[in-house]
C-alpha cells in the first residue's frame, strides 16, 4: 500500500446531465430508484484509491459544485417543479455541494442555458489553481469541455470524466438520447464508462454499485381538489397511458417522473391500477398529459 500524502479531489457536476442520468435510472430502469451523491461520491474515492493503490481514507473531496439552469419560480410552479427542485438542492447542501443556477432562457429552439458551461469552466479551473487539486472529475457528457481539460491537465491535476450513454422517453413523450462525447472520453487522463459498470455491478450484485443509488418515499401532499379518475391501460419504458371516463379519453400520456405516492416503480405492477391525476393539454399527438399521478389503493393513499 502506498504511503503517499493526501490525495485532493474536486467534482464538478453538470447539473442538466446529471438529472437526466438520475431521471433515467428512477423512472425508465428497472432499478428504478435515484442515485445517491453520498453513494456517488463514496464511489469516486474507491476509483481513484484503486487508481493510485492507496487507501480510500487518504483521498478527500475538498470541493463539490453543481451547475444548472433554473426555471422562473412559476413556470416552476405550473410545472410542479419546485417540490423536486427544493428536495434536490437539500440533498447537495447535506453534502456539500456548492449549487450554482442561471435562468433558464426561452428561445426559438425552447429553453436554454445560456452561460452555465462558461461558468462550470471558470470555477472549475480556478478550484484546480486555488486548492491544488490532484483530481478533477467532471461528470458532464460534453464534448465542449475538451479545452478544459486539456488546460487542466497541463498544469499536472488529473482529469477523470464520468459519462453515461442511454436512451429514454422525457417527460413530453419523445424519445431523447443522452451521450458523452468521445473527444470528451480520449482527452481525459481517465474515464468511467458507468452504464456499463452500473449494469455489471446489478447483475452482480456488487454493493459499491448498489450504494449508488437509494429510495425516496414522496407523501401524498395534493391538496388541489381538481383531480381526475382513470386506470392505466397501458405501460411502455419509462412512460404508459391512462384511460379515463370523465375526460371521455383513453390517450391520456403520463411519464414515470409524474408519479408521486410510490418510493419503487415497478411498471409490471402498474398495468390496471386506478388513479388520480391532474391533466393539461397534450403534446407529439397525444390528447392529454397526466401531471401529478397518485396510485389510488398505494400505502400512501390509504392513509389519507
Amino acid at each position: 500500500m502506498s504511503t503517499r500524502s493526501i490525495l485532493k479531489v474536486g467534482i464538478f457536476y453538470d447539473g442538466n446531465f446529471f438529472h437526466k442520468v438520475s431521471s433515467y435510472y428512477r423512472y425508465a430502469h428497472r432499478i428504478g430508484k435515484w442515485i445517491s451523491i453520498k453513494g456517488f461520491h463514496d464511489f469516486i474515492k474507491n476509483e481513484i484509491a484503486i487508481l493510485e493503490n492507496m487507501d480510500k481514507k487518504l483521498i478527500h473531496i475538498v470541493t463539490a459544485h453543481f451547475f444548472r439552469g433554473r426555471l422562473p419560480a412559476k413556470e416552476a410552479y405550473i410545472e410542479d417543479k419546485l417540490y423536486s427542485e427544493r428536495v434536490l438542492e437539500d440533498i447537495l447542501l447535506s453534502e456539500g455541494v456548492v449549487t450554482h443556477t442561471l435562468p433558464v432562457k426561452k428561445g426559438s429552439e425552447g429553453r436554454k442555458e445560456r452561460g452555465i458551461d462558461v461558468w462550470f469552466a471558470l470555477e472549475a479551473y480556478e478550484s484546480v489553481i486555488t486548492k491544488n487539486l490532484n483530481y478533477l472529475i467532471l461528470i458532464t457528457g460534453d464534448g465542449d469541455f475538451v479545452p478544459l481539460v486539456k488546460k487542466v491537465q497541463s498544469v499536472g491535476t488529473k482529469v477523470i470524466i464520468i459519462g453515461w450513454d442511454f436512451e429514454y422517453v422525457d417527460e413530453d413523450g419523445e424519445q431523447k438520447k443522452t451521450s458523452t462525447s468521445l473527444e470528451l472520453i480520449s482527452a481525459a487522463i481517465h474515464s468511467l464508462k458507468m452504464w456499463e459498470i452500473i449494469e455489471e455491478g446489478i447483475t452482480k450484485n456488487k454493493e459499491q454499485v448498489l450504494k449508488l443509488f437509494f429510495d425516496v418515499s414522496e407523501e401524498y401532499i395534493e391538496t388541489n381538489p381538481k383531480m381526475y379518475t382513470g386506470k392505466i391501460s397501458s405501460v411502455k419504458l419509462g412512460y404508459g397511458f391512462i384511460v379515463s371516463e370523465q375526460l371521455g379519453s383513453d390517450d391520456i400520456f403520463f411519464h414515470f417522473s409524474n408519479i408521486r405516492n410510490l418510493s419503487q416503480i415497478d411498471p409490471k405492477e402498474l398495468l390496471g391500477k386506478e388513479v388520480k391525476f391532474k391533466a393539461e393539454k397534450g403534446a407529439k399527438g397525444h390528447e392529454y398529459h397526466a401531471t401529478s399521478v397518485y396510485i389510488v389503493n398505494s400505502d400512501a393513499e390509504r392513509k389519507r
